[in-house]
């Protein structure tokens, strides 16, 4: 429920993606409501003029709201109204929480982009839904394939390798077999190869799927002006992901680091989590999007950036099991490039606090997802030795942005006081610096 505090800091900052003002209720909100539903949520405040002016709204304005903004849309949102008295006038709040679903006024899709709304088009709508994992692009028919772009011999393969890793039992690349692992579905009778089918057994997929490849690049700088390398790479998913592990394995630079009793090399970026951020981007990809999986190497950093962003219900805080592709995460479970479901980002994090790596960096951006791994700063590297993985998650969450103490300790899982004696160790050490007083006081690196 938002507090009065709030709505002032709201009227300041204006009309954005997740803030509409109406003077009156009129049905048009119901479009804006949907917007919001369909993006990332956010609140219509009544009774506000567009440029923030507080002119309230009469009395009854509560079920206006329900009668004409809520009740016509499709489904039944998730939704809350209250009421805010502000200098003598009466405001009222509708929030609106996104879960996943598609909504629609009057039959049609719309979404928030900034602070205008906009109707969805037939592609952009089947987009929209395959972002919220709501239709499965790998279980559908790949149109344009027939049965025989499917490689016999990868299928026997995956088959073999399957029954070794997992120990079931054996198959033989027969059509029901084909059927059974949603390889291929019939269509007026007739066996066609699913997107899962081609992206995984046909030797060159992207003769059906152009965008299903991964391009890596290398750069001095991160202006972008030009690369130093690049690769383009191809063919089917499990090949796709060992050719770039392969490439980042032969590129990326060693480093020398000080342990406690010895010195020892290491490579300059985490392979083992960059090996899990590549398979969880081709595996969880929004193929609906036509554009390639980036990967893209500066040198105090690598991005891993991913067409599609963390389906509703799952975040990189809480890394629940919600595969947008489901046929394409069981085959490589099946391989063994996958150990459990749903743990990719937790087996990241740990192994970069036990190896001594700035744990990796998740920034959504509306359909696209980047992953970013970072190195040392030299300061850093330099005390490596008198530090551990609390004192490297303080710098890696504060090298981020500036933070009071209790915001770390939410972050950290651990009190006040011990963040407090971290903190006053690393100001001790250079590696921290604060500004403000009191519970002003904020931290940065």
């Amino acid at each position: 429920m938002m507090e009065i505090e709030e709505l002032v800091e709201r009227l300041k900052a204006g009309e954005n993606q997740k803030t509409e003002f109406k003077r009156a209720v009129t049905k048009d909100a119901a479009r804006d409501a949907v917007g919001m539903l369909n993006t990332n949520g956010g609140e219509i405040i009544f009774g506000v003029e567009d440029d923030g002016k507080v002119v309230g709204v009469e009395e009854g304005a509560e079920q206006e709201i329900l009668e004409k903004v809520v009740q016509p849309i499709v489904p039944k949102p998730k939704f809350g109204i209250h009421r805010l008295e502000m200098g003598g006038r009466r405001v009222v709040v509708l929030s609106l929480v996104k879960d996943g679903k598609v909504y629609a006024y009057r039959n049609v899709v719309y979404v928030r982009i900034g602070s205008m709304t906009r109707p969805l088009n037939v592609e952009e709508i089947v987009q929209h839904a395959a972002e919220h994992a709501l239709l499965h692009f790998d279980s559908l028919e790949c149109r344009e394939a027939r049965l025989e772009d499917l490689d016999p011999g990868l299928i026997e393969w995956y088959f073999e390798v399957r029954e070794k890793v997992r120990g079931v039992r054996p198959l033989s690349p027969t059509p029901e077999s084909m059927k059974l692992i949603r390889a291929v579905k019939e269509v007026n009778g007739e066996l066609r190869p699913t997107n899962a089918g081609v992206l995984f057994f046909c030797r060159d997929p992207q003769r059906f799927l152009p965008h299903a490849r991964v391009r890596l690049e290398f750069f001095e700088d991160e202006l972008m002006l030009e690369s130093r390398k690049k690769y383009e790479l191809g063919g089917p998913l499990w090949k796709l992901a060992e050719e770039t592990l392969k490439r980042l394995e032969e590129e990326v630079p060693g480093e020398f680091i000080t342990l406690p009793t010895r010195r020892v090399e290491r490579k300059k970026f985490p392979l083992a989590a960059l090996r899990e951020a590549v398979i969880n981007a081709l595996i969880h990809r929004n193929y609906y999007i036509p554009a390639e999986t980036l990967v893209l190497v500066f040198p105090d950093k690598i991005e891993v950036r991913n067409p599609g962003s963390f389906p509703p219900g799952a975040t990189p805080e809480r890394p629940v099991h919600i595969p947008r592709n489901p046929v394409l995460a069981q085959y490589m479970y099946d391989l063994g490039h996958i150990e459990k479901y749903g743990i990719g980002i937790i087996r990241m994090r740990e192994f970069c606090r036990a190896n001594g790596y700035p744990e990796p960096q998740f920034i959504l951006e509306g359909s696209f997802t980047r992953v970013v791994f970072t190195t040392l700063p030299p300061r850093v590297s330099a005390l490596r030795q008198q530090l551990d993985g609390t004192d490297l998650d303080i710098l890696g969450y504060l090298g981020r942005g500036k933070l009071t103490s209790s915001r770390l300790a939410a972050l950290l899982g651990v009190s006040k006081m011990t963040v407090l004696r971290r903190l006053r160790r690393l100001e001790e050490l250079g590696l921290v610096k604060k500004s403000g007083r009191g519970k002003g006081t904020v931290y940065f690196a």
